[in-house]
């Protein structure tokens, strides 16, 4: 929901949220998570980083979970393989920035593509009805 959560929290201020110590973070909300996963998964840390459009619009959220050792970010890592988890970095932040740049881009393009198709269904209706062609009344 928004304004609950570290994701509401990185798309209302649009600045990336970090949170290493989801145990002890007051903005975490873990019963909307609790409805969503496992009751055996245990949340450790949490980035958050809005995507947002050329305007500043955020567009969504990306989100990077339990980050464990040497990068491997899997849920059930610390399980199989025993790997210590580690803290999310500003290098984590900036990644995670470069990513959610070109998702971005790729919303917007699939946004404008969809745009002009819908524009152009319109303009061939317009030319239909006005040729009386379409079946259509005007």
């Amino acid at each position: 929901p928004v304004g609950r959560g570290l994701v509401s929290k990185a798309a209302l201020t649009k600045q990336p949220v970090v949170a290493n110590n989801l145990a002890n973070d007051p903005v975490f909300a873990k019963d909307i998570l609790a409805k969503a996963v496992p009751k055996t998964f245990v949340f450790r840390n949490m980035l958050c980083v809005p995507v947002l459009d050329g305007k500043g619009r955020v567009l969504g959220v990306l989100q990077g979970i339990n980050k464990a050792h040497k990068g491997v970010a899997r849920r059930d890592t610390h399980i199989r393989t025993g790997a210590v988890p580690t803290h999310f970095t500003p290098t984590d932040v900036s990644v995670l920035k470069v990513l959610a740049t070109h998702v971005a881009v790729s919303l917007q393009t699939l946004m404008e593509d969809d745009e002009a198709q819908q524009h152009s269904i319109h303009d061939t209706i317009r030319i239909l009805k006005e040729q009386g062609l379409s079946g259509l009344s005007k």
